[in-house]
């Protein structure tokens, strides 16, 4: 009998090993930090709050199970959830802002980012000495590829390319009203549960930054007839262009720039 009970327990923590081994670990606080200036770093402009967690899930490797596991609230991943939290900490000792809401970008003092030098100490204390401080000079953007390609498109190779991102992002009913050797613009509906709303769009194929007029004429353009706005671009956009975009009134725009498009179109099987 103690024999059995013996070989019963040998199997009970045989199975807990394995569910251990197997089982996926959510990243440390440490781990995400590191990923999260290099993301910045990465980005060299501002960036938006929902367009961190995917490259940061990338750079770390996390099979998707970890990078949809939700948070105890039901509204929101917990990814997403700790890499905002680690943003606001991190604005708190000085290494990244959002002067323009909704966005990040690392701060810069003397033409060098701030945590290699004097805030290095002060994030040790915060998150641990398992962040690592690389400089990360000839390190090649993994973007660079498809942005180029993007941007050498033909237009209609570039329309197509849009249109399956804009049916993939849940755009219905697509109607382009304006097209134009850089691009095109157009209608349609985005469904949401049981809620429509009529979605004004742009995409621009550019290398030259979106700047706070284009943003204007944008809303100009979607007034009284949308909803909703959306400007994509192969660029960025101005700081400006960001606070235009951000400002509270109706109705809203969303910027999706080339970096931020080709994380989107690698992350829904779209080839460029």
């Amino acid at each position: 009998m103690s024999s059995v009970r013996y070989s019963r327990t040998r199997l009970r923590v045989a199975d807990q090993r394995i569910k251990s081994v197997t089982k996926p670990r959510f990243p440390t606080d440490r781990e995400l930090v590191w990923a999260i200036l290099d993301v910045l770093k990465d980005r060299g402009s501002p960036m938006p709050t929902s367009g961190v967690p995917l490259p940061v899930a990338r750079k770390l490797s996390l099979p998707p199970e970890v990078v949809d596991w939700m948070h105890k609230t039901g509204t929101e991943t917990e990814l997403y959830y700790r890499v905002r939290w680690i943003l606001k900490k991190l604005k708190d000792i000085g290494v990244a802002d959002n002067a323009v809401r909704g966005y990040w970008a690392l701060t810069k003092a003397r033409g060098k980012y701030r945590y290699r030098g004097d805030l290095h100490g002060e994030l040790i204390a915060r998150f641990g000495p398992e962040i690592t401080f690389r400089q990360n000079e000839d390190k090649v953007d993994g973007k660079r590829v498809p942005l180029d390609r993007l941007r050498n498109m033909d237009r209609n190779s570039f329309e197509t390319t849009c249109r399956k991102f804009l049916l993939k992002f849940g755009l219905q009913l697509i109607n382009v009203t304006k097209r134009t050797k850089n691009g095109f613009e157009g209608t349609g509906i985005l469904r949401i549960d049981f809620t429509s709303f009529r979605v004004f769009f742009r995409c621009l194929r550019r290398t030259d930054p979106i700047n706070q007029v284009e943003l204007i004429s944008l809303r100009r353009a979607i007034s009284g007839r949308t909803e909703k706005g959306l400007f994509i671009t192969t660029s960025t956009f101005h700081a400006a262009a960001l606070k235009e975009a951000g400002r509270d009134i109706v109705p809203s725009i969303d910027l999706i720039d080339g970096t931020e498009l080709c994380d989107h179109l690698e992350r829904l099987g779209i080839r460029v």
